[in-house]
């Protein structure tokens, strides 16, 4: 999915503006960025809204999509998130620095399938990805990650490379072109698929 400069414009002129207004007392920290509507839900507190394209998201803002919905998000970094159908996902915490470049982002990933690639924060290692069965540190990257009904969560490195970490501790390097299972009973398996250079 691919955004034209004039559209990111637009998106960010919004988020600044009116579409920041008063759906919550805490700062925006990112905005919806898929064109159409079709289900996706943000909630917040007691609150529950349609996430329609331009609107804000905001810190600990769970988003939900049910069996034929989804959504994607672009974070004030340039952080993109795409959250397919039967998925739910809390933004746990974001914190960014334009003018340094440097944050801290955490994102808890339920259940479901999603897209996740890295913006313009310099340090990988703010990022904290966390799933049922483990948690990911990552270093420059694109990843699909699957988290199913019991917790099991697979993760497929497009770009870059991340450390899987389990439940129970144990760590896996995981490259370009591989894939990791990470099980809910905190083991880790090796690495699938054939490495290849980072692109």
């Amino acid at each position: 999915m691919s955004l034209g400069c004039s559209a990111l414009v637009t998106v960010f002129c919004l988020l600044a503006g009116s579409a920041a207004a008063v759906e919550s007392p805490t700062p925006a920290i990112g905005v919806v960025f898929q064109t159409e509507f079709n289900g996706a839900l943000g909630r917040l507190n007691t609150n529950e809204r349609d996430l329609l394209y331009t609107k804000p998201v905001y810190t600990n803002e769970v988003v939900h999509t049910g069996k034929q919905s989804s959504t994607a998000l672009l974070f004030l970094d340039k952080t993109r998130l795409q959250v397919g159908a039967n998925s739910d996902v809390v933004l746990d915490r974001y914190v960014y620095d334009p003018s340094s470049n440097i944050g801290n982002v955490a994102v808890n990933f339920s259940s479901g399938i999603f897209r996740f690639v890295t913006g313009k924060m310099k340090n990988k290692d703010g990022y904290g990805l966390k799933t049922p069965s483990g948690v990911m540190a990552i270093r420059g990257t694109k990843l699909i990650i699957y988290v199913d009904e019991k917790g099991n969560t697979i993760t497929y490195v497009e770009v870059g490379e991340i450390t899987a970490i389990s439940c129970g501790g144990k760590k896996v390097d995981v490259h370009a072109g591989q894939s990791v299972l990470i099980p809910i009973d905190c083991s880790t398996y090796r690495p699938r698929g054939t490495r290849r250079g980072c692109g």
